[in-house]
């Protein structure tokens, strides 16, 4: 499992540099380096001085440079390794910073479009509801004037039956009225 805080990869990074070292004692100049490279680590946090800086990269040249030689002599590049391998973590760690500021910029875009659909769908609502409750009013109206003329619907049909009772009372009336005059009648002219 790779390590994931500052302080485990430094960890981490101490422990591959134990297991690379050489064992036999002639290999001084690479506990030196080691060293050094240690003191720049805990340097490199703080805000050091640039005669300070000149001075162990010289020395640390100078250590390279007799590194180098021996090395060559041995045909061994640890040098070469561990630098690969610090310029192999620093490329990690700012992978790892441009992903979280990636993330961050994507979660900050991503809250604003959600605040914004939010903002707009609560407008929406608020809208809907005026609307709904125009509706129900609008609804209660039109209810109102439909029982109101549904009441005088009701009368208009009693006020017709009451005069189609009376035009037939009246229409009895005449035809009884009728037959009394032609029975009249045809009592007069008989002799």
């Amino acid at each position: 499992m790779a390590p994931k805080s500052n302080r485990e990869w430094a960890e981490h990074r101490r422990a591959e540099k134990a297991a690379r070292e050489p064992a036999r004692e002639e290999w001084q100049p690479v506990r030196e380096l080691q060293r050094q490279s240690d003191q720049l680590e805990g340097v490199e946090k703080k805000a050091f001085d640039r005669s300070k800086a000149f001075r162990l990269l010289t020395r640390n040249q100078k250590l390279l440079q007799e590194l180098r030689v021996d090395y060559d002599r041995r045909g061994v590049r640890l040098a070469d390794v561990e630098a690969s391998t610090l310029r192999k973590d620093l490329r990690h760690a700012d992978a790892i910073h441009s992903a979280r500021q990636g993330a961050d910029t994507k979660l900050r875009q991503a809250n604003s479009q959600l605040k914004f659909e939010l903002e707009g769908a609560q407008g929406e609502l608020e809208a809907q509801m005026r609307y709904n409750t125009r509706l129900r009013a609008e609804k209660a109206a039109l209810d109102t004037r439909t029982q109101v003329q549904e009441t005088e619907l009701k009368k208009k049909r009693q006020r017709t039956y009451e005069l189609e009772l009376e035009l037939a009372e009246e229409r009895q009336k005449r035809q009884m009225e009728h037959l009394r005059y032609d029975m009249n009648a045809s009592k007069a002219s008989r002799p």
